[in-house]
């Protein structure tokens, strides 16, 4: 196989015993000729395109540039530490400190320092007459230090602005200004404190209001709400209506006071009166489940034709033991004509937890005859079928 070598002028390949590129007429490389690789530092033909070593671009290692450099690093060391430069180096830095202008202004703060702001008014001519003689020592290192003096008057008729600064410096005048202690104005928060003191007392209901978003916003209970209120039924409250809301720690009494409703209902001889046949009851369901003391319980039943002044009367109890009379009859709540009505909240946790907290409930139509806090019932109807919920 013939060997070629790559042109350095046109990159032609020039074929092995040719002595110019038949390309560009450029010489050929001199066979023979060797160089070393700048990447592995091996030998290899001169004229090759790749190193057969390493493989990569064949570029001649320069080795007599880094010598050269090397080279003279070394000798301007040694000439630097041995020989004369560093003498040289000496004269040169006396010589560049020599041409520097004197430094005059230790001078000018000497003379900014009198110890009363009336004497510094005085004093300032002398001043300007005395920098002059000390500059001339100070200068007196420098040859020429005569312009140095001349210029040393415009430099030291500033320094009297320099005494107005510490004219000024006395002003921790304004740190006694701080003694104004502005820590007085929690005072004013001390008298704010008792107007925050009375709670809003009163809530007047808003479109969209509930006696529950009510109880969230004033944060108390629906239970408390309603007793402290005394509302029945959470449905009654109207827009623009005014609740008073009771205090923090207001706990709702035991609603014993309300069992004395439900001892009028043995009316004496109720059957000849009545006329109606039983409503129906719609929800909610036998054996409703309903969790909190937020929860809204609604009891829904069908309506009767009632004669004129007639009411629906409902009666709610709590299971008080195993057997079906067990029955503590809380609540018996005239609601007139309606043929709803909200389970008061004051009623929940008041069924004992072993019988599962289970709360029965049925309506009947009445005559209600009321006389102060007495409340008579004649029924006009007979009762509804009594349903049971639990309320956990």
């Amino acid at each position: 196989m013939m060997n070629s070598y790559t042109c350095s002028r046109c990159g032609s390949k020039i074929p092995e015993g040719h002595a110019i590129c038949p390309t560009c007429g450029a010489p050929a490389p001199r066979t023979g000729r060797y160089v070393r690789c700048s990447h592995c530092k091996r030998r290899s033909p001169a004229g090759l395109t790749l190193c057969p070593h390493c493989g990569r671009e064949l570029k001649p290692w320069r080795a007599d540039r880094w010598v050269a450099g090397f080279s003279i690093v070394v000798l301007l060391g040694l000439w630097l530490f041995l020989g004369e430069g560093v003498h040289t180096l000496a004269r040169t830095g006396h010589a560049l400190t020599s041409l520097l202008p004197p430094r005059i202004t230790p001078v000018t703060e000497v003379a900014s320092h009198p110890p009363t702001a009336a004497s510094t008014a005085t004093a300032i001519p002398a001043a300007r007459a005395t920098p002059t003689a000390t500059l001339a020592s100070v200068a007196s290192p420098a040859p020429t230090p005569s312009p140095a003096a001349t210029e040393t008057p415009a430099q030291a008729a500033p320094t009297p602005t320099a005494t107005a600064t510490p004219a000024a410096s006395p002003s921790p005048s304004p740190t006694a200004t701080d003694t104004p202690e502005p820590t007085e104005t929690p005072t004013p928060t001390v008298t704010i404190t008792p107007t925050a003191t009375p709670e809003p007392d009163v809530y007047v209901v808003k479109a969209g209001d509930t006696l529950s978003t009510i109880a969230q916003k004033v944060d108390r209970t629906v239970a408390a709400l309603a007793v402290y209120n005394k509302i029945n039924d959470p449905t009654t409250i109207q827009v623009g209506q005014k609740l008073k809301i009771p205090p923090r720690d207001y706990v709702p009494p035991t609603p014993t006071p309300k069992r004395p409703t439900k001892t009028p209902t043995p009316t004496p001889s109720p059957t000849p009166s009545i006329t109606l046949p039983a409503p129906q009851l719609i929800n909610p369901g036998e054996n409703a489940a309903f969790n909190g003391e937020n929860a809204l319980i609604e009891l829904i039943w069908q309506p009767l034709p009632l004669p004129d002044g007639a009411d629906y009367v409902v009666h709610i109890g709590v299971q008080t033991g195993p057997g079906p009379e067990d029955i503590d009859w809380r609540l018996a709540e005239p609601v007139g004509a309606k043929t709803s009505f909200y389970a008061p909240a004051w009623l929940f946790g008041q069924a004992p937890q072993q019988f599962g907290r289970a709360y029965l409930w049925y309506v009947q139509a009445a005559y209600v005859i009321r006389n102060g806090e007495q409340m008579q019932i004649i029924p006009i109807s007979q009762p509804s079928e009594m349903r049971k919920f639990f309320w956990n």
